[in-house]
């Protein structure tokens, strides 16, 4: 070989070697760069998270399918469906207070005190008694019944008076001795509708220094009738 391809080859081999030295120290130092400027930036806070990658493809469809149109038409109608169920019952809630039956009263409602007076003892009345007259209203029943009466009285006397027997239109609904506000659960004592009945309170003493009175008097449903003499 001539000396002068010796010598072509020989700085061809140098080259080589050169580079890929140049190479290597590169790798070691983790620089190659053709600029020799630097790039800096602080207060940079990186934070990790992680990929939720579990939702499954049946979820990915049912989320898809509510903001489907068919989805929405579908909720439209259900809500539209459901206000018009509850207006629906409200109307009917109404209509039924509207068509409640007014003979649904109670039985104290029925039940009315024309008048209260004092029987004083006379050639026909041996004793003393208080005398209410009642009437019951019509209300398409055909009986009203008077279940318990409790009557209070002005007992300042000396002597306490007692209540001895009660009477509606002659029959005894009690017969004994009750002290002012006890409650008497006598027999019960029932009378037609739209008729008109006497109740008579008899005592152990003088009845008119027994003023003023008050009666309660409970009806078979339970209601109450209060009445106060003058």
């Amino acid at each position: 070989m001539k000396p002068a391809n010796r010598f072509v080859l020989f700085c061809l081999l140098l080259i080589s070697f050169l580079s890929l030295n140049y190479i290597c120290v590169s790798d070691e130092i983790g620089t190659l760069a053709h600029c020799s400027d630097s790039e800096s930036c602080t207060g940079n806070i990186i934070i990790a998270g992680v990929w939720n990658s579990a939702i499954s493809s049946v979820e990915s469809e049912s989320i898809n399918e509510v903001d489907s149109p068919d989805a929405i038409e579908f909720f439209n109608n259900s809500s539209s469906n459901d206000d018009e169920s509850f207006n629906n019952s409200d109307r009917n809630n109404n209509e039924s207070s509207n068509n409640s039956d007014p003979s649904a009263n109670s039985e104290a409602d029925l039940l009315e005190v024309l008048s209260s007076v004092l029987v004083i003892p006379s050639d026909n009345e041996k004793q003393s008694y208080w005398k209410l007259d009642i009437k019951g209203t019509s209300n398409g029943t055909s009986n009203i019944t008077i279940d318990i009466i409790q009557v209070w009285w002005n007992s300042s006397q000396v002597n306490e008076s007692h209540l001895i027997k009660i009477t509606i239109k002659e029959s005894e609904f009690f017969n004994g001795s009750k002290s002012s506000g006890e409650l008497i659960d006598g027999t019960d004592y029932s009378f037609p509708s739209n008729s008109t009945v006497d109740l008579k309170s008899y005592f152990d003493s003088d009845a008119s220094y027994l003023t003023p009175l008050t009666i309660n008097i409970t009806m078979g449903d339970g209601s109450v009738k209060n009445y106060a003499s003058i």
